[in-house]
């Protein structure tokens, strides 16, 4: 037996039969942290109606003095093996005398509880930021209430195969009384999150378990269409356009594109970030996605922007660049503006041109975020490696820039003239 069930002074296993009833089950003493003597049971297989003599109805038959009648010597050795069995579990296995069970392996676990596990794993590893922990666990709480609702609470890890994702996914688009369709955004958030635990328990703990996510891959139809990147020449005309609605709007547009950075971010830059001498902002780890400190230089375009409102404006170190004050957006104020702002004051000028078939640049297919689509694809079409690239957007990995440069076309290359020898 383990060191730590003898300190906890796990009783004999043993064999309780009840006379009356024909119930046989293996079972041992032990006593909780609040002094309490239980019992440990098991009796899986033991009572199956082969093990018991039965009259024509079906019910167990008894002697003249009530005891049931049963079938001892198959019994007595499936008895004897499942007392080994916890014997070794003993031996082998660290039992909770609060919980009443053994600590089970990983595998054994519930897909929620190891769910929160890798949420921990990735704040502790600091690989991401607040922002998206949040939405990890928000992730879980909605995949936990989706099982609550089909009686799947609690369901293990190896229990739950494709099956359950794809009605999951389903679940997603369906409409309810209580419960409109999310978006293929939503869905494919999800496909990734999904993807990377299954990927955490396959490569870092090392669990033999089947890859459902192997089935899933994220949605292609609107890959190629939303966040649509604008041509280089109708830059200035797109942002003239969004400037003459809302000019810092307008200025949101030429800093998401000269930086490579999503609005979230952008709205989280103070003034002591930005450093005009050596014409760099910098980015701290906690304000962006991956966790990891970004430095840029400073666009011709920004630099002007900035050096014009900071030369006849007095402004704060901790003051937001896309600030608010009296609740109205401004360059450098002491409140942070919301991200959604910018979005939304994007979408319903879309929707005012394109409803009312005004001339404009603004695509059906566009959106605030095509702006990171559009300075990436430019940076492209200019030579710069996706090495390059990354260190500015701030990716890990070149393959995440697959989705960002989808307008980008390679040009074909011709071999240079070989050299010539004498």
């Amino acid at each position: 037996m383990r060191v730590e069930n003898i300190e906890n002074k796990i009783g004999k296993v043993f064999i309780n039969k009840e006379k009356t009833t024909g119930i046989w089950k293996v079972s041992f003493k032990y006593t909780n942290t609040k002094g309490k003597i239980k019992r440990y049971y098991d009796s899986e297989g033991l009572n199956d109606s082969k093990f018991f003599q039965l009259d024509l109805q079906g019910k167990k038959k008894v002697n003249a003095t009530g005891v049931v009648l049963k079938n001892i010597k198959e019994r007595e050795a499936l008895a004897k093996r499942r007392i080994e069995l916890i014997q070794q579990d003993l031996t082998t296995d660290i039992f909770d005398i609060n919980k009443g069970c053994f600590f089970v392996g990983e595998k054994d676990k519930s897909i929620i509880e190891l769910m929160r596990d890798f949420i921990q794993f990735k704040e502790n590893e600091n690989t991401v930021n607040a922002k998206s922990i949040l939405q990890y666990t928000s992730k879980v709480n909605g995949f936990e209430n989706w099982l609550e609702l089909n009686n799947l609470e609690g369901i293990e890890l190896t229990k739950v195969d494709k099956f359950h994702i794809s009605d999951f996914y389903t679940y997603l688009f369906s409409t309810t009384e209580n419960k409109k369709p999310f978006s293929k955004k939503y869905r494919d958030d999800y496909n990734r999150f999904f993807v990377g635990f299954y990927n955490h328990l396959i490569n870092f703990k090392d669990l033999d378990i089947i890859n459902p996510m192997k089935t899933f891959k994220n949605i292609d139809v609107g890959k190629t269409q939303i966040h649509k990147a604008t041509n280089v020449e109708d830059l200035e005309a797109l942002v003239n356009e969004l400037k003459a609605s809302n000019y810092y709007l307008g200025v949101m547009y030429q800093f998401i594109f000269f930086t490579l950075n999503r609005v979230e971010t952008l709205v989280q830059i103070k003034r002591e970030f930005i450093d005009l001498e050596r014409n760099l902002i910098y980015l701290p780890a906690s304000i962006i996605k991956n966790n990891e400190e970004v430095t840029i230089t400073i666009a011709p375009h920004l630099r002007q922007i900035l050096i014009d409102y900071l030369d006849s404006n007095n402004v704060l170190p901790t003051d937001f660049l896309f600030g608010r004050v009296d609740g109205k957006i401004q360059l450098f104020g002491s409140v942070q503006s919301r991200a959604n702002t910018f979005s939304a004051l994007f979408s319903n000028l879309k929707k005012t041109k394109l409803k009312a078939n005004i001339p404009t640049l603004i695509h059906a297919n566009t959106t605030l975020y095509s702006a990171k689509h559009s300075g990436i694809k430019f940076l492209m079409d200019n030579g710069f490696s996706a090495n390059q690239i990354i260190s500015i957007t701030g990716h890990r990995d070149v393959k995440q820039l697959g989705t960002y440069a989808k307008d980008y076309k390679a040009k074909k290359i011709e071999f240079p003239p070989l050299p010539v020898f004498k």
